[in-house]
């Protein structure tokens, strides 16, 4: 029997009392790294009544399992820290630690059920992991409570308020460790040689996607002008897919699929056999700062279309709207969350949207059923929805809107008459209609007796065209589908960032569909 395989499950064996099984995937045996991982586990007899697998913080048996506790520092912390520091012009350094989680120490117990085929005959055996290792939730901890004996027997002393973050001062001196985790570099989704240059890459801030195509050169792409880059020689294989699509785990009915914990997206595509031959992994970020352009607009409490073409950054908008009108607004926020690209893969939401809740939908479809039904249920304040895209999901929000409910949606397309001449989406804008006027009505207007005009009042009163990331095109959307429709130019406001990066607002702008 080989003694060098480490076990795909781990599985947690109830206590005596009532209390749902636990099993959590852990590896896939198909990849070649689990040999020199089993040397960290040890065969011993099976427990007699052995201990859920729960956080030191939480004693109760009755905890969730899933729900993740993991010690990294807040968004918070880092974007104060960096604030003071170029306030106060201090030095920043930025150390990379690679394969951090692996082979952490574990504080709780955890046992491994051998597979099939690899059991001891006669031997009722289990292994109990000794080290952490990537897909337990507990390695991060794990590893940052190792961090934190070192740092502490520097003379760093932990932040009472935020504990990833140690201060340590001198008569002289003093230095600040903040602790943050960049889950960009800790995905066990690329293959291994992938993950070392994507870490090795200088551009890995600006990163947007890696596209994995069977038979092609993995690209990874990057923001602006950067361009792709080739992350290899060699072509992607059908195993490769295989064991992304395994690591991910199942895809939606929208071929969409996250990583628990994170903001990243995996877009599958699929042979006319329903076999995965391509996936887009894109990179999500809570990034700050997009919400000081529309902040004045939040006030008003009137809902907000906001169109752009993919990649140019709405979700991201959405992300932070939600919080700062949770968290600073205090309002009632509820995000309609399709996809799981707001808040992140998994039943817990990402910390990005603070203090908004967040209802999955089962299948993109039943989108419209679910807005209808935070209405109904949660008494939000606001509602959330990213890429309204069908009939029946403009016609939700016109019922949402109604109800006194402040709307934030996105949809697809670069111009305001993109949705005028969309008859799916034409809803969102008031709804166009053909009106024939009588002669004396036609010479007065000096137009021709069918014209086309705005059939009710428009679901979101502002929107917002994301040309690019930092200019934005915003509409009194009332006033601008009039004047569109009647052959005129409209009247905007134009927000964007100068070059030391604040916000300016031009008024009164004239509008054109090609450039203003």
């Amino acid at each position: 029997m080989p003694s060098d395989i480490v076990l795909p499950i781990l599985v947690s064996v109830p206590p005596p009392m009532p209390m749902p099984s636990v099993t959590l995937p852990l590896m896939d045996t198909d990849n070649g790294r689990f040999r020199h991982v089993y040397h960290h586990c040890q065969r011993v007899p099976p427990p007699a009544l052995p201990p859920p697998v729960l956080s030191p913080d939480h004693a109760d048996p009755s905890f969730d399992l899933p729900i993740a506790f993991l010690k990294v520092a807040r968004l918070n912390s880092i974007r104060i820290l960096l604030s003071v520091a170029m306030n106060q012009s201090w030095a920043l350094c930025q150390l990379d630690v690679n394969n951090a989680f692996l082979y952490g120490d574990l504080v709780e117990t955890v046992f491994i059920e051998q597979p099939p085929g690899y059991v001891a005959e006669g031997k009722n055996l289990v292994y109990q992991l000794k080290k952490a290792i990537y897909g337990l939730k507990q390695s991060p901890h794990a590893w940052f409570e190792k961090f934190s004996v070192i740092a502490v027997a520097d003379g760093f002393r932990r932040c009472n308020v935020d504990h990833s973050v140690f201060y340590k001062n001198t008569s002289s001196s003093c230095v600040v460790l903040a602790v943050y985790v960049d889950d960009i570099l800790l995905t066990d989704f690329y293959p291994r040689d992938l993950q070392e240059n994507l870490r090795n890459e200088p551009r890995k801030d600006q990163l947007l996607e890696v596209v994995l195509d069977l038979g092609r050169l993995p690209e990874a792409r990057f923001l602006g002008e950067s361009g792709g880059q080739y992350l290899r020689n060699t072509e992607i294989s059908l195993r490769e897919l295989e064991q992304a699509q395994k690591a991910v785990g199942e895809f939606g009915g929208d071929n969409r699929a996250g990583i628990e914990g994170t903001l990243h997206r995996i877009s599958a595509i699929r042979s006319r056999k329903g076999l995965i031959v391509g996936l887009t992994c894109r990179v999500g970020r809570a990034v700050t700062g997009h919400v000081e352009m529309v902040r004045d607009l939040l006030q008003y409490k009137e809902s907000i279309l906001f169109l752009g073409r993919p990649g140019v950054g709405k979700t991201t908008v959405m992300r932070e709207i939600a919080r700062v009108l949770a968290d600073e607004l205090h309002r009632r926020v509820v995000i309609v969350d399709t996809s799981n690209e707001i808040g992140g893969d998994g039943d817990v939401p990402h910390a990005a949207i603070g203090g908004a809740r967040r209802m999955q939908v089962p299948q993109p479809s039943m989108q419209h059923r679910v807005m209808i039904e935070a209405v109904e249920n949660h008494m939000p304040e606001v509602v959330i929805v990213d890429e309204i895209g069908t009939e029946a999901e403009a016609l939700a929000c016109r019922s949402i809107a109604e109800r006194g409910v402040m709307l934030i949606g996105t949809a697809h397309g670069e111009r305001m008459g993109n949705i005028i001449k969309n008859p799916t989406l034409s809803d969102l804008v008031g709804g166009i209609e053909t009106v024939t006027l009588g002669d004396e009505e036609a010479r007065a207007r000096r137009s021709q007796k069918s014209i086309l005009e705005r059939k009710a009042p428009p679901t979101f009163p502002f929107l917002i065209e994301m040309r690019e990331r930092n200019y934005w095109v915003t509409h009194r959307t009332e006033r601008s589908v009039d004047m569109l429709l009647h052959g005129k130019k409209p009247l905007v406001e134009v927000r964007k960032r100068d070059d030391q990066f604040k916000v300016v607002i031009e008024r009164w702008t004239t509008y054109d569909e090609d450039g203003i």
